[in-house]
């Protein structure tokens, strides 16, 4: 009688890799201050070199040598807007470099706290919008006020088909003899996902300031709403628009704050589609690429995109850091973190961007801070020498936003022990991931001499679940473009009787007689056009390396790498594949007859014999083991199976009946493995007919001893009692 398991070999070519990032803080425009009680103005007309004054600070003088106009060339429109006349095609942005300046003669108390830039046109007044130098910086030194900034000075978009020039600037300045408060911040921008704006209110000339803030809209909180610097955050994910007070003794400021929804990439997009440039927008991607750093602006050039790949991408042209803060080098941000921009969004001849003057207000680099192991493994049954298979065990990473995610595809696994021997009941699996590891509790495996018998002739095969039918190795390879792959028949019969053998050191070689010659199977390494390929290959020359099972397939190592045998898709020709991967058909082995119940039971009770007293474990005959009866009933079909499962554990019946006496024996006495997955019949101190005769005899003699004794002890006493 032969041992079979019919056993799924499984696997494809291929290796998944498996990889995200967002919080920061959201800052609205800086710089810039809102005014307060005594607060003047004056409008400076470039054009005529004056300015007209609406206060009584008249006796201001210009030092007009430090103000350049700059106007820049057309851009070219992609598509018309509301602002665009018919016959339009274009537009013309307006940008003031460097700065100005002015002596106040009256008093040197006065502080600039707003400079804003206008255009004029009498025909298209309402296309124009005004412009806060942003990037200002104002200060005052005696009766001098110097309102400097780079050239990367926010520009002015003239949203009509003719050039239009900067013509005005209107200058607020505040008395601090009067008291007052300046806000650094207003308007507000704030992102519904991000951590909110943070503003300071600075106040002057005013003793014991005390704090109140409040807001009129419920989906914006307030944090620190009593103090001088409030965090004004978004708690819904709505879009929309709110005031915040401040009042400061008998002072009030508002400022207008905007809550703003982030874009993905691609609405971001679809908005530049529609309206050309949009203002005042955030954009939320993962870093794909980084191209540049700018000592000068201390800026840095990078992409996000929707997935983390550089497929669809958006470029973030100059940008500044968190709170606008400035860059360090390229190191500063990497490829893979999440972050949320602030900015205006257009198109750049074909490039979609975040214009200048951009920042972050979210940046998060997600990473793995652990990993855990659960479940339990799929195959429990090995051969002596073979390799542990992980399949059924699961390794979750937990990040440091505390989500989780599967990464079992990923990870190094190692073993204790290394590899599946006789007598291992039991391994524990370890995983590395990331500098990670976990492992796993004790896993219970069943460790088999063999998984195939040596010289026994098996049909190898593998079921196509698309065509429906069994695909059996018939011996040959194919020619031209399939020469390396082996060819196959739906006829059984014409599959060729593939068989096993020892291999020196451990593990099996598989083969078939090509004549009078044994051809063996194995996996080679080739290279063509610069790639390297592995494939199924037979040859006559005996393998360096052995077939090793792993609990599921048959496996044969090249350059480290585990690889099987199999096919891919719907193709019906035998190839090497990846062990580890099972989403391809899988080969199969099964033997050329059918094997029956009866057959288990026979080849049971000749190979496994056990002492009848119960005193010392089952012994086998040579090449056997429990783990291999187990490899003999997974051959059976599943009416075999059954038909053990249910039968009556009798030690005086059928063939049947007598094996699974003996088996419920063991099973109960030892604790053995219950493979059949029987309900045991007996308990494990009752005598079964596995007893020998002389046993028997040597058993009554010794009931028979007993009962002498305990009667004559009964006797003794009662005649000493009458004594």
């Amino acid at each position: 009688m032969t041992k079979l398991m019919s056993i799924i070999v499984g696997g494809a070519l291929g290796l998944t890799l498996a990889a995200s990032v967002g919080a920061g803080i959201a800052v609205g425009s800086n710089r810039e201050f809102n005014e307060a009680q005594a607060v003047s103005s004056f409008t400076w007309d470039l054009s005529k070199n004056s300015y007209n004054s609406s206060s009584t600070s008249s006796k201001i003088t210009w030092s007009n040598s430090y103000a350049k106009m700059t106007s820049e060339q057309n851009v070219s429109k992609t598509k018309a807007n509301n602002y665009i006349p018919a016959s339009g095609n274009s537009y013309t942005k307006t940008r003031m470099y460097n700065g100005f300046k002015f002596t106040l003669s009256s008093t040197a108390n006065y502080v600039v706290t707003k400079a804003v830039f206008t255009t004029e046109n009498n025909s298209y007044s309402t296309a124009f919008k005004g412009c806060t130098w942003t990037n200002a910086t104002v200060t005052s030194s005696g009766t001098t006020v110097t309102v400097t900034a780079t050239d990367s000075a926010q520009p002015i978009y003239a949203l009509i088909n003719a050039t239009i020039s900067l013509t005005k600037v209107v200058v607020t300045y505040d008395n601090p003899s009067s008291g007052f408060v300046k806000l650094d911040k207003s308007p507000v921008y704030v992102n519904t996902d991000g951590d909110g704006v943070t503003v300071t209110a600075t106040p002057k000339n005013i003793s014991s300031p005390t704090y109140s803030w409040t807001t009129s809209n419920s989906n914006i909180t307030l944090e620190n709403a009593t103090s001088q610097t409030v965090t004004i955050k978004s708690s819904s994910s709505t879009a929309g628009s709110a005031t915040v007070t401040l009042t400061v003794g008998s002072i009030t400021k508002t400022i207008a704050v905007n809550i703003i929804a982030p874009y993905t990439v691609a609405e971001a997009m679809s908005e530049i589609d529609t309206n050309t440039y949009s203002e005042n927008k955030y954009v939320s991607g993962t870093i794909c690429q980084i191209d540049s750093y700018n000592s000068t602006y201390k800026s840095i050039t990078y992409w996000i995109s929707d997935d983390g790949t550089t497929t669809t991408k958006m470029q973030i042209y100059s940008g500044k850091g968190l709170n606008n803060a400035d860059f360090s080098s390229m190191s500063d941000i990497v490829v893979g973190a999440q972050v949320t921009v602030f900015g205006n969004i257009k198109k750049y001849n074909s490039t979609y961007e975040v214009d200048l003057n951009n920042f972050q207000t979210k940046y998060f680099l997600k990473t793995v801070t652990g990993i855990s192991i659960s479940g339990s493994l799929t195959n429990t049954l090995y051969s002596d020498g073979g390799r542990w298979n992980p399949a059924g065990l699961t390794v979750t990473a937990t990040h440091n936003d505390n989500t989780t995610l599967d990464v079992t595809t990923g990870v190094t696994w190692s073993y204790n022990p290394a590899a599946p021997a006789s007598g291992v009941t039991s391994v524990v699996v370890t995983a590395t991931y990331e500098g990670f590891t976990a492992s796993s509790s004790a896993q219970s495996v069943t460790v088999a001499t063999t998984p195939y018998i040596n010289g026994t002739a098996y049909k190898m095969f593998f079921y196509n679940t698309v065509k429906e039918s069994n695909y059996y190795f018939t011996g040959s390879m194919g020619t031209g473009n399939q020469q390396y792959y082996g060819t196959t028949s739906t006829t059984k019969s014409e599959g060729v009787d593939v068989f096993f053998e020892n291999h020196t050191g451990g593990g099996q070689n598989i083969y078939f007689m090509n004549g009078t010659t044994k051809n063996y199977f194995s996996v080679v390494e080739s290279s063509s056009s610069g790639s390297t390929h592995y494939n199924f290959n037979f040859a006559a020359s005996v393998p360096t390396n052995p077939w090793l099972y792993n609990g599921n397939t048959m496996v044969y190592e090249v350059n480290g790498v585990d690889y099987t045998l199999g096919t891919k898709d719907s193709f019906t020709t035998f190839d090497a594949f990846v062990a580890t991967l099972t989403s391809q058909y899988a080969v199969q082995f099964e033997t050329t007859d059918a094997i029956t119940a009866e057959a288990f039971a026979t080849s049971f009770l000749a190979n496994m014999t056990c002492d009848g007293t119960g005193a010392t474990a089952p012994t086998y005959a040579s090449g056997y083991s429990w783990a291999d009866f187990q490899v003999l009933f997974n051959q059976l079909d599943s009416t075999e199976q059954s038909s053990l499962q249910s039968a009556t554990a009798n030690e005086n019946g059928t063939t049947v009946e007598q094996a699974m006496a003996r088996y419920d024996y063991v099973v109960a006495k030892y604790s053995y493995h219950n493979f059949i997955n029987r309900t045991i019949s007996n308990s494990s101190n009752r005598m079964m007919g596995i007893i020998d005769n002389n046993s028997v005899v040597l058993i009554t003699v010794v009931l028979g001893l007993l009962t002498v004794t305990s009667f004559a002890a009964f006797y003794m006493l009662r005649k000493r009692k009458l004594d």
